[in-house]
């Protein structure tokens, strides 16, 4: 089998070889024939006259310029007419001149136009801010409000300490305090051992700020002075103070401490704290016990002034009974957060109870906000 394979291989290549001899000898003899035409084609060449062929060339030239130049002349024609049937629809007769003043714009009629929309629009924009200003501003605020005396003004404070009036006791807002415990002095001249209140119409408006630097004022005069945290539903005095809340106002009304378990001492000379103690369940019937009065009337005979911090009024009724216990209360109203028609209502509801007399402290005074009587002169007379 292998050598019928070998046989047929040998076969096909020498059919192969004897086909390429073949071509090879068909492409020699078509060169060959090629060639002799090309001699007698250029034998033909040569047999003519030069000066004919030269002849030749000259006219194959001039054919070649001669359509040239009749296609440009036609292009120049079409342009000259396109040019031709092309004319303006206007023409200038006298150059225009500039006149010394435009004709338009108006320069008076715009000049008028915006200062009658500025002043519009200025106008527009008093009105509706003042509109929607629902906050205390001003002193005018609170006295087109209620006729209750504003006691104290407390500038606002860069310091970021919550007892100013001893850790700095040269700042505008220490002065402050001092101030306002002259002020409280004569509201609560005719009582031994007076109870100030210190509420306000919303949180974050500074009562509980106001408590502490008040008291503090109060304790640098030798008197012994106490802070009662009556905010039993979010008391938050033991933190200013780093101090334990498990016993405390609650607890005494409940009868599960004595007064000298829930009176703790602070770092400050004459200055003492009752904290709210646990979170009890019904802070505002706790409050409304007797026993509150009797709790008072104990920390009148240990104490020569008495500060007592509660919740804010204009929200929680905790406070309605107190206030009728005092022997003054103030009202902390903050610039800029206190709302008008809150603190009007607040006032208003106040009126039914028993107060002995009232009056309103601003707390965060800053001076480009709005003028209050009190910022400008204090502050020249304090660097004086």
């Amino acid at each position: 089998m292998q050598s019928q394979l070998t046989q047929r291989i040998r076969t096909t290549k020498e059919a192969l070889r004897e086909t390429l001899v073949g071509v090879m000898r068909a492409n020699n003899l078509a060169r060959d024939e090629i060639a002799t035409q090309i001699r007698t084609v250029n034998a033909q060449a040569t047999a003519l006259p030069v000066t004919e062929r030269q002849l030749l060339g000259i006219e194959r030239k001039f054919k070649l310029n001669d359509e040239l130049y009749t296609f440009l002349l036609e292009k120049r024609a079409e342009a000259q007419i396109q040019k031709a049937s092309n004319m303006p629809d206007n023409e200038l007769i006298d150059r225009p001149e500039a006149g010394i003043s435009p004709i338009k714009p108006n320069k008076t009629l715009v000049y008028l136009l915006a200062l009658v929309l500025s002043v519009g629009f200025s106008l527009i924009w008093i009105i509706t801010s003042q509109s929607l200003n629902n906050k205390i501003n001003t002193e005018s605020d609170i006295k087109e409000i209620t006729e209750v005396p504003v006691s104290g003004q407390i500038p606002h404070s860069s310091e970021r300490k919550a007892k100013v009036v001893f850790e700095a006791p040269g700042s505008l807002t220490a002065e402050a305090f001092r101030s306002l415990r002259s002020r409280m002095q004569f509201m609560t001249k005719n009582a031994d051992s007076p109870i100030i209140l210190i509420t306000s119409t919303m949180k974050e408006e500074g009562k509980t700020f106001t408590a502490i630097n008040l008291a503090s004022a109060y304790s640098l005069t030798g008197k012994r002075t106490v802070i009662v945290d009556f905010d039993l539903r979010r008391p938050t005095m033991h933190d200013q103070f780093a101090l334990s809340n498990l016993h405390g106002v609650s607890t005494w009304l409940i009868g599960k401490a004595g007064l000298r378990e829930i009176i703790q001492s602070t770092e400050f000379d004459n200055l003492s704290v009752i904290t709210s103690g646990p979170v009890p369940p019904n802070p505002s019937e706790l409050m409304a016990m007797e026993r509150t009065q009797e709790f008072l009337n104990n920390l009148r005979q240990d104490f020569d002034c008495i500060i007592i911090d509660t919740s804010p009024v204009g929200i929680i009724s905790d406070a309605f009974h107190l206030i009728s216990l005092a022997d003054t209360s103030v009202m902390v109203v903050r610039q800029k957060m206190t709302i008008k028609e809150m603190l009007e209502n607040t006032l208003k509801d106040l009126d039914f109870s028993e107060i002995k007399s009232m009056s309103i402290v601003v707390n965060d005074l800053r001076p480009d906000y709005g003028k209050f009587r009190y910022d400008g002169k204090y502050r020249d007379y304090h660097y004086k």
